[in-house]
């Protein structure tokens, strides 16, 4: 194969990667960069912008807390705590977090076809939304850990169970918080 032809080509698939770069709003100067360094710019203009893949996680580590937290719920009512109270704030958190995970996923649609200016304050917003959804996640994987803990500790009279009790209600306390500040927004 000769050099013109090897060339050529290389030249081909640098214009039909610039006229990709363009279709998908790449501004000017990547797009004109596109012709010589294709090999170097298009996985960049390709590749994952956001992890999908994470929210679909997400999702189902959500799902799993949920049934966990019911049977820790149920087995920890069986020993005489656990108001209705907090089980309907808990169960206005997860509905609130079931909506952040589908907004994650909407937001990761949105991204694959932003305009480039767009695809930055959306990207910090996405961020700040997976951040949100994290620290649910955890909040929720922490008291499921210390409803089992109540459950084992002797029943509700005893030191053990005040203490685990009290590390609850704290938990409780943070969920109850993060959902009010996330009914108001």
């Amino acid at each position: 194969m000769s050099a013109h032809v090897l060339l050529g080509g290389y030249v081909a698939i640098g214009v039909a990667a610039a006229i990709h770069a363009r279709i998908r709003g790449a501004p000017a100067l990547q797009t004109a960069s596109m012709i010589a360094l294709w090999p170097f710019l298009l996985p960049a203009l390709n590749g994952p912008r956001t992890t999908p893949a994470q929210t679909s996680t997400d999702g189902a580590r959500l799902a799993a807390l949920e049934k966990s937290l019911e049977a820790a719920w149920a087995e920890v009512a069986a020993l005489g705590a656990g108001r209705a109270t907090e089980r309907e704030r808990m169960g206005r958190f997860v509905s609130h977090l079931r909506t952040q995970v589908a907004r994650l996923e909407e937001m990761d649609r949105a991204l694959t076809n932003a305009a480039d200016r767009l695809r930055g304050p959306l990207a910090q917003l996405r961020a700040r939304t997976a951040a949100e959804v994290g620290e649910g996640l955890v909040l929720l994987e922490e008291l499921v850990a210390q409803l089992t803990l109540l459950r084992f500790t002797g029943g509700p009279g005893g030191e053990a169970a005040r203490h685990e009790k009290d590390h609850v209600e704290a938990l409780l306390a943070r969920i109850g918080a993060l959902a009010e500040v996330s009914a108001a927004s």
